[in-house]
């Protein structure tokens, strides 16, 4: 019987402890969001504070991620209301002693969202909790809280700013209103991107950002400040990168000789600066170079190698060519 009981502790122990370590994983729900075009209007965020206080910093900036992820130059006026719920649960200490063994300390805080654009309106809530617990945290070390704050409201604020966006498009589709202009969908991608070149280059919504707004930039030979200091931006970077002595913008033959192929991508930096002097003007030469710079970029990720400095060249590298294919 004894046995049997300690059995049954020890059964409802894993379990739990089971149940309380599955979270859900939104990365792959963020990063398909991220590649959501939304073209937004002019943002006008207000934090609403209650008796619990203020919003935290992470919801803050989830809101943020969210509108900067929409295109804001629209006459259109979006209001997004966050209001910190009243009902929040605090830690409960006075469980403190039986959570070691079952229950973890639960905190939550709940916040009320709403997004009005026109006559358009979709509202929500999110609530975010942690479970405190210092006896998992010691029997699995890796188990923390799941996904950060910031990712869920960024997810939640921009679902409704595209559920905003979809009751619009449906209106205007059964009244038969006329579409937006596409000169006004674009505004900010250009300076989003001077700002971070990397994350403009690796993200898929950015690229396809900057592809459209290219041509409509270029369509009467006008080029505006945010495209020419995006140009310049990656221009500067261009002239600037080097690694070895072939990984160059302009490779110096007087220095082969007394400077030895140091890397992988050195090497393949090499067959390229050969292959031009051979066929100068050849495209040949820059697609082989591509193809072995993304077998290099896949061995260095499959192989886990801690030559960060390699991996940040290498994807350095790809960012400022695939910039460039775009914008030139």
């Amino acid at each position: 019987m004894k046995n049997n009981f300690v059995l049954s502790l020890f059964f409802i122990f894993f379990l739990n402890c089971e149940m309380m370590t599955i979270r859900a994983d939104h990365t792959y729900k963020v990063d398909q969001l991220k590649k959501s075009i939304c073209w937004g209007g002019k943002f006008n965020v207000r934090y609403i504070e209650s008796k619990n206080g203020k919003v935290s910093v992470d919801v803050e900036n989830g809101v943020n991620r969210a509108t900067l992820q929409c295109e804001n130059n629209l006459e259109d006026r979006i209001d997004i209301t966050i209001e910190r719920s009243s009902d929040d649960e605090s830690l409960n200490y006075g469980s403190f002693i039986f959570s070691l063994f079952l229950v973890p300390l639960l905190e939550s805080t709940g916040y009320q969202i709403g997004v009005v654009k026109n006559k358009f309106i979709s509202k929500g809530t999110v609530v975010l909790s942690r479970d405190i617990s210092p006896w998992y945290i010691f029997l699995v070390p890796n188990y923390f809280f799941g996904t950060s704050h910031e990712d869920l409201v960024f997810e939640e604020v921009l679902n409704h700013i595209l559920e905003v966006e979809e009751q619009e498009k449906l209106y205007a589709i059964d009244k038969k209103k006329p579409k937006i202009p596409s000169e006004k969908k674009f505004s900010n991608v250009f300076r989003e991107c001077s700002f971070d070149l990397q994350e403009c280059a690796m993200n898929e919504s950015m690229r396809r950002r900057l592809k459209a707004a290219i041509p409509l930039e270029k369509k009467d030979n006008i080029f505006h400040a945010d495209l020419l200091k995006l140009i310049e931006t990656l221009n500067a970077r261009e002239k600037s990168f080097a690694h070895g002595c072939y990984c160059r913008t302009n490779p110096d033959p007087t220095l082969f000789s007394k400077c030895p192929v140091e890397s992988d991508f050195d090497f393949i930096c090499k067959v390229k600066y050969n292959c031009n002097q051979l066929k100068p003007g050849d495209l040949s030469c820059s697609v082989d170079y591509w193809d072995q710079l993304t077998k290099l970029q896949k061995k260095l990720i499959d192989q886990k190698s801690g030559d960060y400095y390699l991996k940040e060249k290498v994807n350095e590298q790809f960012m400022i060519i695939q910039l460039m294919s775009i914008l030139h």
